[in-house]
This record gives structure tokens, C-alpha cells and sequence, in this order.
């Protein structure tokens, strides 16, 4: 269902006998106003009938009240084909609105931005809402404005804010991550009306690319020695470091498991000798067999653990924020990460995904597929493999991840 009526909403101030038009949006059962520039007496309003009166006191007001007239007739229809364009999508009223007043005024993006990432928070996606937050943020730091219209993003816009990210020597990763992001809020926005369907694509010539990184990979001998944990140097480590050192372990052991996916490991996830997740990132099923590493570092929390949902203990209070406990765990992880590496002759600063690249780059050294090792990570790194493959399965993942657990052993033997 949807209808646009004209109405009247009367001063609410003492001894005022006018008021403002605004127009009501019906649509899916739901309603939202607009209110209109235009100002009358309540004396030139039909109430019953939600129109104008036209009998004005003097000739000119009568004149003004006909040409009001015709204008809201033409305002209504333009409001109404505006409305049309989103027949059939499941939105609320208000974002149609939202991007109705953001189109015909000078200001009004942010609260797109406000819209989309609430949205992404209900749907659990937070990294990715402040991720939008903090592109944008920047983007209104660059024009120096508190808030930007459609009309601001043109090609020389978005481009001139290339180059000065370029100028401030930003990685190009980082500006590839601003403006995928940005990308990623304009297609959004377009699909709701903020943006006109016609206009040309101001993101086209701007860098939008992955860069390769610096290797960040560990060896199979400094994996060897972090996965030592019998030796004296491990019992002399603070319990903060131990824990750290088991996490990273358990991450390297589980396949390259992201450390966003670690600290939402539920206990649930794991059945019998079975470990089954899905990827946050991705939302790809991970499965595999529990190898004798991550049982060792499972066993090192279970006491710290016994009466959590979780497998680990960095979300631990109920009441505080699933996420905000991630983010805290994650920076304590990667700040004990670099106070352990010199201990074990590690000459680049640790990090949480290192892991992750180490495990991958020792896999392929040891003849594991690429595509197997693309299946176990979770991602595309040969996402055109997807297209024509079925899942390998967890039997074929955890004979790559066997492989691997060996290769670092028999550094362990040497």
C-alpha cells in the first residue's frame, strides 16, 4: 500500500493562527511526513478534506494561494514518482524519506550512512559498520563539512580525495579501503534513492585494488619454536604471554583461523573430534578434524572456560558488548604478541595474522593445493575454483592440515 496525502499541522504557538503543509507517506503500512517550505492561515485550509481554501482576503493572497496550489500538485506528483521507484523492495518509509529530503537539500548523507550501518549491527556485521563509520568520518574530514549532499560526489571529488590521501603517503591498501568503502555507501544510497540512477560513477578512476603486502609470514623453524611449549622459556612466560602464545598456536593449528572467528568459537562448534564454523568474514563453512594442537591449547583454557558458551575466554561478560570484547581482546593479543617475539628470536614484530599467513604459505611449500588451501582459509584466493568444485570436505583439509602440523615437528626433532 501507498498513498501521499496533504495536511496541515497548526502553530504551537500562542496567538498564532497558522501553520506548516507537509506531505504523508503511507507505504507498506507504515507512515512518515515531509514537511513542506510553505506556511498558511488555518482559516485557508479544509480540514475534511485535506486541501486548500481558496478565498483569500485580498487579491494577491488569492493569487499566492492558486499558485501554492499548483505547485504542491506538481510537488506531489514528482513526490510520487520518487516514491514509485522503490515498488516492490522490502524498505522502510523512512529511508525512503531520508533519501527524498537528502536529494532536494544540501544536506542529508550521513544519516544514510547512520541507516546502513545500523542495519549492519542488526545483522551482526559491526566490523563492517565501523568500518563505513570510519571511512566516512574521514571523507568529512578531507571537504572539512559536518555533512555532504549528492550533489557533492562528482568524479573530481572523490578523485581530488585520492590525491590527497596519495599526498599524506597512505598505503595504497589504505586508500583502496577508504574507497571501497565509500563505493560500497554510494551503491547502497543509490539503491535507496539517495543518488540519481543516471549520473556516471564517481569511484570509476580511483585505486579500488588489493596491493600485495610484505611478507608476513613466519618460517617453519620460528613456527617451531613458538609451538615448543615444553621447554623452559614457556613456563618462564607471564600468564598473560602463555595465553597469547596458545592462542596464536591454536589459530596457526586450526587452519589459519582468523582471530575474529577464534573469539567467537563456541563450544557448540566443536563435536566430538569435529571442529565446524562459519567464517564471519565470508560466512563459508570451515570444517576439520581436531589435530593434537588446538586439543593442546583447548585443554589450556578449559579450566578459565568451564562454564562459558565459549571455547576461549576473551568474550567473557554477558553483559558488555559481544564485539567491544572482541576489539579488547584483539589489541591485548597482538600487544603481548610483540613482547613475546624477541624471547623467541622472532626478528619482525608478531601479529594475529600471522598465523594465518604462516599456515598458508608452509602449506603450499609442503605441495598442498591451492585450492585446497583457498577451501581450508575460507576465501577466494581462487575464487573461480568455486564455481566448478564441490567442498573438499573435512577429511581432505585435515590431511592438508596434518601435513602442515607435521612439517613444523620434524623442525621440532632437528
Amino acid at each position: 500500500m501507498c498513498s501521499i496525502q496533504l495536511h496541515f499541522r497548526p502553530s504551537v504557538r500562542r496567538g498564532r493562527t497558522g501553520g506548516k503543509l507537509f506531505f504523508r507517506l503511507i507505504y507498506n503500512r507504515r507512515s512518515g511526513n515531509i514537511t513542506l517550505p510553505y506556511s498558511i492561515d488555518v482559516s485557508e485550509w479544509d480540514a475534511e478534506n485535506h486541501q486548500l481554501l481558496l478565498k483569500g482576503n485580498s487579491p494577491e493572497r488569492l493569487y499566492f494561494l492558486k499558485e501554492l496550489q499548483l505547485t504542491l500538485s506538481r510537488e506531489k506528483d514528482a513526490f510520487r514518482m520518487f516514491v514509485a521507484s522503490f515498488e516492490g523492495k522490502n524498505i522502510h518509509v523512512r529511508d525512503i524519506i531520508s533519501a527524498y529530503r537528502s536529494r532536494f537539500s544540501p544536506k542529508g548523507l550521513t544519516s544514510l550512512v547512520d541507516s546502513l550501518t545500523r542495519e549492519l549491527i542488526q545483522e551482526n556485521r559491526e566490523r563492517t559498520a565501523r568500518a563505513y563509520r570510519t571511512a566516512w568520518r574521514r571523507l568529512l574530514l578531507y571537504c572539512g563539512k559536518k555533512d555532504l549532499s549528492s550533489r557533492d560526489f562528482s568524479d573530481g571529488f572523490i578523485k581530488g580525495f585520492e590525491r590527497l590521501l596519495q599526498a599524506e603517503k597512505c598505503s595504497l591498501n589504505t586508500i583502496s579501503f577508504y574507497m571501497r568503502n565509500l563505493r560500497a555507501i554510494y551503491n547502497k544510497g543509490k539503491e535507496k534513492g539517495f543518488f540519481p540512477q543516471d549520473v556516471s560513477h564517481p569511484f570509476r578512476n580511483v585505486y579500488t585494488k588489493v596491493a600485495p603486502t610484505r611478507k608476513r609470514a613466519l618460517s617453519k623453524e620460528e613456527i617451531s619454536r613458538l609451538n615448543n611449549l615444553n621447554d623452559d622459556l614457556f613456563y618462564q612466560l607471564p600468564t598473560g604471554e602463555k595465553d597469547a602464545l596458545h592462542l596464536f598456536l591454536f589459530s596457526f593449528h586450526a587452519c589459519g583461523m582468523s582471530f575474529v572467528d577464534l573469539a567467537y568459537l563456541r563450544k557448540s562448534d566443536i563435536r566430538g573430534n569435529t571442529l565446524s564454523y562459519y567464517r564471519k568474514k565470508t560466512g563459508r563453512l570451515i570444517q576439520m578434524k581436531l589435530s593434537e594442537g588446538m586439543k593442546r591449547s583447548i585443554n589450556y583454557f578449559s579450566l578459565r572456560t568451564k562454564h562459558s558458551p565459549y571455547v576461549f575466554p576473551v568474550i567473557q561478560n554477558k553483559s558488555s558488548s559481544l564485539y567491544a570484547q572482541y576489539c579488547r581482546g584483539l589489541r591485548i593479543q597482538n600487544q603481548r604478541l610483540k613482547s613475546i617475539k624477541d624471547k623467541f628470536r622472532i626478528k619482525r614484530d608478531l601479529s594475529t595474522h600471522m598465523a594465518r599467513h604462516s599456515w598458508a604459505t608452509i602449506a603450499r611449500s609442503e605441495s598442498v593445493s591451492v585450492d585446497i588451501i583457498s577451501e581450508a582459509l575460507g576465501h577466494s584466493f581462487v575464487s573461480t575454483t568455486y564455481i566448478y568444485l564441490d567442498s573438499f570436505g573435512s577429511n581432505v583439509i585435515g590431511l592438508a592440515n596434518q601435513k602442515v602440523s607435521q612439517a613444523v615437528s620434524r623442525f621440532s626433532s632437528i
